[in-house]
């Protein structure tokens, strides 16, 4: 960055005159000139050709002094006409000048406008007076300008008023202002006063202003040491506090009193924040005096200097020779750029970034909080500021916990090293165990508050380490000072557990977790240990600490609330032997468990307790029992029997019964049964399943259940999973156990049976000397069946011989029959003359040439076998000579049936009519 010119800078301003200037001013950027021969130009600053002008008195009269209007539209001049004191007004709608009668033989010595038409204004008799123009007789036209003066204070000393100035505080409410209730400021002076007036404003009096004067509470006196000339000057406009500088020039004429009146202002404390300028270093009475908002710029007899209002440092001093000599220094009324005048030409001093130093002379004064406002976003300047008040809080003679902390917050804000700050708050020996303690604590307050600044995440984990290392370090110091229970240590540990469970943190110590557990037992925090794993939400630390206690509910309410499949995996079989129940509810609770990674956990259940086997079976009974492995399967079937034998044989025989299909593996099922039940029913359906009806069925007659054997009977029928003779002897076992019991059954088995047992089968498991008695019906009954069916088929056989007879008769007359074909018969596929080539003639009526029945096959044809031999018949017969070879391929291929009539045409019936070749043909 380039190095930055000078903050003042001097350009004339050009103007043509054939006099020399002896008075200035500015006001709303026209300035107002005053020359020897008492002629006044008023030009306007931005437009050259903008300009009056006007001679104010005779020759023999004189300019004492003129103040213009806020607007730049009319002024009062303060003459001297024929030796005698009067006032003038002029305006520049009429650009002539008229005698304020009210005012005569008066000498107005300072004046300041209140409005347009109104003005408070002094005189050498040390009176204070207001005074109004009719703004609405500026014509001129002759008369009484109907002027009104009213004398509002008088001072002892009868010392002319040497300077005046008027301003208002606006009273404002949330963002309104209220003009109505502006507070007004009256500031007064005389070489050795400095008088001020406070009070409400009112356009119709000013007694308000006036009536609150106190002598010795209103004045500020500074006695006068010889003959000098008073300045009183204003800045125009409120500065960034609201409140508005004044500068006036006072005891010997070199020092410059420099106050304050803000918004808040009141009778007994109008002016604050005064202070005495005299940097400018020069000698011999001030002659002109401007304010800007850091700095006081006066005018000397050789030089015009500027003196900074903060430090009393002189900043600028601008020399001139003697025959460019400044005669005036003035201030307009709606910037703070001062103004200058020679006895040729104004000048105006241009303000290049006034409080470009203004931060480091605040620095310098110890004044941070200022020094901030005026650094302009600078992040360096910022720092450098901070840092600065940090340390000055931190080595300043009056130490508390509170000027700590504050020094800790600040540096935390810095861009300085952390660590190198760090070790400015590290106890030392040499300071008092108090003063130890405060250092401590400033230090964890810093690194906290330096911690959400951090962006590396290594310099983050280091703090928060750090952090952690002296939560403990002061907490065990608490606990050995004050004892366990005291409410100090209390504080501290909830200090501590507050920082481990601020979100912005938590997920930081859970990556370190293993640190701060090892930082936990060096300092004897063991007992805290569920509580700051909870606080961090690490739930396998806790259940791991839980298992360690043998606390089986408080790690199995662990796995509950954090709901991480991955844990219940992982703890599972711990927990199993001693909370089964509860582990399995919680199993329930977490509906993102998958009962396959808990299988191996499940399965051990099996040689565990009934009630561990019980909690495991409820659990997988609550799972979709649809979407579970077959291994699941076996050991929900395995921990049933277990259990619950007669549930178990419900379930098997219930599922086959609704002909449904075991989940789980048959050969295992077997093993259960055989190992747990002594009931044959699930085990013969079990049986079934794999097809071995016979085997179930002996099972069931070998324990002598006869009425589950036929059940089984009938469902293998109705199922179809059996033949015929297997049905048979299915039955013929069912017959021979319930005959040998009862020959009176034999009926109704062979009624059960529908037929596939008679008579015949069963008489050989009567016994010896059984009488018929008891089957009698049946045997009768079976007899007509057999008559029938022997009728049936006797019937089939001679329908069967009457078509094998016509059959022969067919044939006969079919090699009897004979065509006689002529010159016009023709190939029924071509349209030929028949006679015109080999053909053949069928049975139906068709008559083909040879070549054309071979064509017709080969589009019809789906095999490429056959297509292939037909297209190699083709090509022989083209050939001269048909050989016995080739009568042979034609009666195999082509003669057999009709192309037109015969099966293979039923065959193609799938064969599109036209193909690619006929659409191109067509």
């Amino acid at each position: 960055m380039g190095v930055e010119g000078p903050i003042f800078r001097r350009q004339k301003i050009e103007f043509k005159s054939q006099d020399e200037i002896t008075d200035f001013a500015v006001s709303d950027q026209k300035a107002f000139i005053i020359s020897r021969s008492r002629h006044l130009s008023r030009i306007d600053i931005h437009a050259d050709n903008d300009s009056k002008g006007i001679d104010i008195v005779r020759s023999d009269g004189k300019v004492l002094d003129f103040w213009p209007d806020q607007k730049g539209e009319a002024a009062i001049f303060s003459v001297l006409q024929n030796g005698m004191p009067c006032s003038l007004l002029w305006t520049f709608s009429s650009n002539r000048v008229k005698q304020i009668k009210e005012l005569k033989n008066m000498s107005i010595t300072a004046a300041s406008w209140i409005s347009s038409s109104r003005l408070i204004a002094g005189n050498s008799n040390g009176e204070i007076f207001s005074f109004s123009i009719d703004s609405s007789d500026w014509s001129f036209k002759g008369g009484s300008m109907g002027t009104t003066v009213k004398v509002h204070f008088e001072s002892d000393e009868k010392t002319p008023i040497t300077g005046i100035s008027s301003f208002t505080f606006e009273t404002k409410t949330g963002n309104k202002s209220f003009s109505s209730s502006a507070r007004r400021v009256v500031l007064a002076t005389t070489s050795s006063n400095l008088i001020h007036f406070i009070g409400t404003d009112a356009v119709e009096s000013l007694d308000q202003v006036f009536s609150g004067y106190t002598a010795g509470v209103n004045v500020i006196n500074f006695p006068a040491n010889g003959t000098f000339e008073s300045k009183l000057v204003v800045t125009p406009m409120p500065n960034e506090n609201d409140s508005r500088l004044f500068a006036w020039t006072c005891m010997s004429g070199q020092e410059v009193f420099v106050g304050e009146v803000n918004s808040s202002a009141d009778r007994n404390r109008t002016i604050t924040n005064n202070k005495i300028i005299t940097g400018h270093g020069q000698t011999g009475p001030i002659h002109g005096l401007a304010l800007t908002r850091f700095h006081v710029v006066t005018l000397h007899s050789t030089c015009i200097a500027a003196t900074c209002l903060l430090n009393n440092q002189l900043v600028f001093v601008d020399h001139f020779e003697k025959k460019e000599a400044l005669r005036g220094l003035v201030m307009s009324n709606y910037d703070v750029s001062p103004w200058a005048f020679s006895s040729q030409s104004p000048y105006i001093f241009r303000i290049k970034n006034e409080g470009r130093s203004v931060w480091r002379i605040y620095l310098d004064l110890g004044e941070f909080n200022e020094a901030k406002k005026f650094c302009k976003d600078d992040k360096s300047v910022q720092n450098e500021i901070m840092v600065a008040q940090a340390e000055h809080l931190l080595n300043g003679q009056k130490k508390s916990p509170a000027s700590y902390r504050e020094a800790a917050m600040i540096y935390a804000k810095t861009e300085e090293v952390t660590s190198e700050i760090a070790l400015k708050f590290l106890p030392s020996g040499s300071l008092t165990i108090q003063e130890n303690s405060m250092r401590q604590e400033a230090l964890i307050y810093f690194l906290k508050h330096r911690l959400p600044l951090v962006k590396s995440m290594s310099e983050k984990g280091f703090i928060i380490g750090w952090l952690l290392e002296l939560y403990l370090t002061s907490l065990r110091d608490t606990e050995d000072l004050y004892g366990a229970g005291a409410e100090e240590v209390k504080h501290h540990r909830q200090n501590f557990l507050s920082f481990v469970n601020d979100p912005s943190t938590r997920p930081t110590i859970l990556s370190m977790k293993e640190t701060l557990y090892s930082l936990l037992r060096q300092h004897g925090a063991v007992s805290d240990f569920q509580e700051i794993a909870s606080l961090i939400g690490d739930h396998e630390a806790i259940i791991s600490n839980s298992l360690q206690n043998q606390d089986w509910p408080v790690a199995v309410k662990t796995l509950e609330k954090c709901n991480d499949p991955r844990l219940f995996y992982k703890f599972s079989s711990s927990l199993l032997p001693h909370v089964p129940q509860k582990l399995c509810s919680a199993w329930e609770s977490c509906q993102l468990i998958d009962p396959e990674e808990l299988l191996e956990v499940m399965a051990s259940s099996s040689t565990r307790s009934v009630t561990c086997r019980a909690a495991v079976l409820q659990y997988i009974e609550s799972r979709d029992m649809k979407t579970l492995s077959k291994e699941i399967h076996n050991l929900h079937l395995s921990l049933l029997c277990s259990v619950d034998i007669e549930k178990a044989e419900s379930y098997i025989v219930k599922t086959l019964e609704n002909d449904e299909k075991l989940k789980c593996d048959l050969s295992f099922a077997f093993k259960c049964l055989e190992s747990f039940s002594k009931n044959c029913t699930p085990m013969c359906y079990l049986i079934t399943q794999s097809g071995r009806w016979e085997d179930a069925v002996k099972l069931a007659l070998a324990n002598s259940n006869g009425k589950l054997a036929k059940k089984l009977a009938h469902k293998a029928k109705d199922s179809a999973a059996a033949p015929n003779s297997s049905l048979k002897s299915i039955w013929m076992h069912i017959a021979e156990a319930e005959i040998s019991k009862d020959p009176s059954s034999t009926g109704d088995i062979l009624k059960e049976s529908d037929g596939l047992v008679n008579v015949g089968d069963v008489l050989q498991f009567f016994p010896e000397f059984a009488t018929i008695d008891h089957f009698k019906q049946a045997l009768c009954s079976s007899l007509v069946s057999v008559s029938a069916q022997i009728d049936e088929y006797q019937d089939k056989l001679q329908q069967t011989q009457n078509s094998a007879r016509q059959i022969r008769k067919d044939i006969k007359d079919l090699n009897r029959k004979c065509y006689i074909l002529t010159s016009e018969n023709l190939c029924t596929c071509c349209y030929l003359p028949i006679l015109s080539s080999a053909f053949l003639v069928f049975h139906c009526g068709h008559y083909f040439h040879t070549a054309c029945a071979v064509k017709e096959l080969i589009f019809a044809t789906n095999s490429k076998k056959t297509a292939t031999e037909l297209k190699t018949l083709l090509q022989e017969l083209n050939t001269s000579s048909t050989s016995p070879v080739t009568r042979q391929k034609i009666e195999r291929l082509v003669a057999d049936e009709c192309p037109f009539c015969g099966i293979r045409a039923v065959e193609s019936i799938d064969v599109p009519l036209l193909n690619s070749n006929t659409i191109e043909d067509w």
